[in-house]
């Protein structure tokens, strides 16, 4: 009861935005939404094009694949991407400048559907899988903060960054230092910077391994082996087709390789436990080689307070956004 009336009483304070203004989209989105829904969703999609070069351009390559936005009543995430759906959806719980980076964020995602990077990270070997999903959550948080440091430069107001600040902290942390120098621009340092920031979460971090790596290998465990876990991308792929800035530059250029740091391929000892009684069972199963891409990856022991939560059921809350479906829509 204490969840719903929590729920009840934060939804209250924003049903909709009626003083958004009347005004066309500048970013010309198909909206799924009711007329007084419509004012909302056009004014954040005009903070963002009028304000951020980075969104702008963002939303414009998510709208040009064909992508419409809706509003969905969700309380623990701000906004889901659908690739099945070609749909970006965002929460009715929070204010419109805390939609702002959400907004950025989703539409970024769509884009990387877009260029054929679909989340079935079953699909890929475990070195590819934990690669790819860490480095499209990355991207994404980073191209939001980028957007939310170019709003901060055009309009004086630091309140996306503050609403993004509290529930991607490590992200901000890396941006604010740009912000204080009057940088206008989300260039390739902001980025890199920010997308570095994603991987200082650890608790994030460990999340997604578990959503994407940990947990799909151990439903296979339980309910029948599918052969999957063969294809293959590396670091220098996913970066050079996904870390892109407004101009079209690859931000990572100059270092392809950043997704083979220690850091950001680092894993659980309970995810190779688990990956090596997968890969015999299948290989005992379907006659399939096991796959050795994780064999010589560094291993990070969780926290003993995040082995204590996580033995008791808990998961980390991604709140900024969320992959709309964990099977056919996976993104996020």
């Amino acid at each position: 009861m204490a969840f719903y009336r929590e729920f009840a009483e934060y939804y209250a304070q924003y049903p909709y935005d009626n003083s958004a203004p009347k005004e066309a989209p500048l970013v010309d989105f198909n909206m799924d939404v009711m007329p007084h829904e419509a004012k909302r969703m056009i004014s954040i999609i005009n903070e963002v094009a009028k304000n951020s070069p980075l969104g702008k351009s963002i939303l414009e390559q998510a709208c040009a694949a064909g992508y419409k936005l809706k509003f969905q009543s969700m309380y623990n995430a701000k906004g889901a991407a659908s690739e099945s759906g070609k749909t970006i959806t965002l929460s009715t719980c929070f204010p419109p400048k805390s939609l702002f980076s959400t907004l950025v964020h989703e539409s970024r995602h769509a884009c990387q559907f877009e260029k054929g990077y679909h989340c079935n990270f079953e699909n890929y070997d475990l070195k590819s899988s934990i690669m790819l999903s860490r480095a499209m959550e990355a991207d994404a948080q980073a191209v939001a903060a980028g957007a939310c440091l170019e709003y901060a430069a055009t309009t004086g107001s630091k309140e996306p960054l503050m609403a993004m600040n509290a529930n991607a902290a490590p992200v901000i942390a890396k941006v604010v230092p740009f912000v204080q120098k009057g940088q206008k621009e989300a260039n390739g340092a902001v980025l890199r910077a920010a997308f570095e920031g994603w991987y200082d979460n650890t608790s994030i971090v460990r999340a997604y391994e578990e959503q994407y790596q940990l947990n799909p290998l151990k439903r296979e465990l339980s309910s029948g082996i599918k052969g999957m876990h063969n294809k293959s991308v590396s670091s220098a792929t996913i970066t050079n087709d996904l870390c892109i800035d407004a101009n079209g530059d690859k931000y990572w250029a100059k270092k392809p390789d950043i997704l083979e740091a220690e850091n950001k391929i680092a894993i659980s000892r309970d995810t190779v436990e688990t990956a090596d009684t997968y890969f015999t069972a299948r290989m005992q199963k379907m006659g399939v080689l096991p796959d050795k891409s994780y064999k010589d990856l560094p291993v990070k022991e969780a926290p003993a307070t995040e082995k204590k939560a996580n033995s008791s059921g808990f998961r980390v809350t991604m709140s900024a956004g969320a992959f709309f479906d964990l099977k056919k829509n996976r993104g996020r």
